[in-house]
């Protein structure tokens, strides 16, 4: 992972096995004064310089992985860290909602909001609304999803607070236990592209 200082990015886990009745994390920074991690995962650019972030099983703390964090004090391109963007954060999720991550381009400038339409195996639909951003300063959506079934799909489209244009994201399917999701079509670059977000 590589930060500016003062910038942020977000490490992933998925905790397993799904059935584990604790799959709480537990994160520390081997240098808090290069960069800081909280509870969630989200890691902190403090000052130039290398260390290592590592998150742990809460119930077995020899269960554990880390990130090696780069921190400079110059423009750097930072891409989001995560290889599937319909990753799930633990951390975020509970036993009804799933936690799912859509990551900003970096690039990206101005006011967006992501709007999920739900799709539940029964054929019953519902919208959610991810929290407003602003772009470069924030890198990803977060967006509570969840249905009446533990299977359901969901349509997400970008939505350009400035100027009120929308263009379709992506296609996901989600499974709420054991916690999953499957990216079935995303093209999250263009979608900012045609809202005006990318020039």
């Amino acid at each position: 992972m590589k930060l500016n200082v003062g910038g942020k990015d977000i490490a992933w886990v998925t905790m397993y096995p799904p059935e584990a009745e604790n799959k709480k994390e537990k994160w520390t920074s081997s240098n808090p004064n290069i960069a800081t991690v909280d509870r969630f995962g989200w890691v902190t650019g403090v000052s130039e310089g290398e260390c290592t972030v590592i998150v742990s099983s809460e119930d077995n703390p020899e269960i554990s992985a880390s990130i090696k964090v780069t921190v400079t004090n110059g423009e750097i391109d930072i891409t989001p860290t995560v290889p599937d963007f319909s990753a799930l954060k633990d951390g975020l999720s509970t036993d009804t909602h799933l936690a799912f991550a859509t990551p900003v381009p970096a690039d990206a400038k101005g006011q967006f909001a992501v709007e999920y339409l739900i799709t539940d195996s029964n054929g019953k639909t519902s919208t959610v609304m991810s929290s407003s951003i602003t772009a470069p300063d924030t890198k990803y959506f977060v967006g509570m999803l969840t249905a009446d079934t533990n299977e359901f799909t969901a349509d997400s489209f970008l939505i350009n607070l400035e100027n009120n244009s929308k263009c379709k994201i992506g296609t996901y399917k989600f499974s709420i236990s054991p916690r999953d999701a499957e990216t079935i079509n995303e093209n999250i670059t263009e979608a900012f592209k045609a809202v005006g977000g990318i020039s």
